[in-house]
């Protein structure tokens, strides 16, 4: 079976990381922005510098390209992958490199309920305010995916366990 580009489609505090950190425990490689950002700054995600976004962008960009020559099959997690052109990069990238693009979409419940989650889970010491702009920004790129974007196949979260979490009977 070819390797997988996994994309994670939805708005913050939406279920992704949560799925992508049962992934990693089935074997799963995760590149996921905010753990990027955490590690170049010795865990402190307010430490974030826009001018700092390509080495950002290019630890990301690594993970993916080393971990489909590896042998193993990535997912993408980010909140920007609401947008088309952001979803296009990571397209681009699993179809040149022999991979198929799968996307995984989340349940939104509007920008309110998922900028009230964030700031109850883990605010990073910015304001409920901060949070709603950043959902509200988001809510507004969103285009709904569509396998004439190049994925393979595009499945809701729920599928998403079903067919990558193992189930504890099967291990």
């Amino acid at each position: 079976m070819p390797r997988q580009v996994i994309i994670m489609i939805g708005p913050m505090c939406s279920g992704k990381s949560t799925f992508c950190r049962a992934a990693a425990r089935a074997g799963y490689l995760i590149a996921n922005d905010d753990a990027i950002v955490q590690a170049v700054h010795g865990g402190e995600y307010t430490r974030y510098s826009k001018t700092l976004k390509p080495l950002y962008k290019g630890i990301e960009l690594e993970i993916i390209k080393t971990g489909l020559a590896l042998g193993r099959d990535v997912i993408v997690d980010r909140a920007t992958n609401m947008n088309l052109h952001c979803r296009r990069k990571y397209i681009g990238m699993a179809t040149s490199l022999d991979a198929q693009a799968v996307g995984i979409l989340t349940v939104n419940h509007g920008p309110e309920e998922h900028a009230r989650r964030r700031f109850a889970k883990n605010n990073r010491g910015l304001s409920y305010e901060h949070w709603l702009q950043a959902a509200q920004r988001h809510s507004l790129e969103f285009v709904t995916p569509s396998l004439a974007e190049g994925f393979t196949e595009i499945i809701s979260l729920e599928q998403a366990y079903q067919r990558f979490i193992p189930s504890p009977e099967s291990t």
